[in-house]
């Protein structure tokens, strides 16, 4: 048996799939509260226990309070 090279190859992918890794990010500038939402919806979809989304989004409001205190900007992409 031979190993594995963890590189992707045209074999592997088609020259589509090839072309979206390759390609430049594009950063959408979203706010806080937006990335909040989605975050909680990845946590919903990874079926996670409500108790542990309310500990996330308690956690992360507090840490977004701080940083508006602090007159920095929340923007995650910043």
């Amino acid at each position: 048996m031979t190993r594995r090279t963890n590189e992707l190859s045209n074999d592997e992918l088609s020259n589509d799939e090839l072309s979206i890794i390759n390609s430049p990010r594009i950063v959408k500038e979203i706010d806080f509260k937006t990335a909040l939402s989605l975050f909680v919806d990845d946590c919903k979809i990874r079926n996670l226990r409500p108790q542990t989304i309310q500990y996330y989004r308690n956690e992360l409001s507090v840490f977004y309070k701080i940083i508006r205190e602090k007159e920095f900007n929340p923007a995650p992409t910043k």
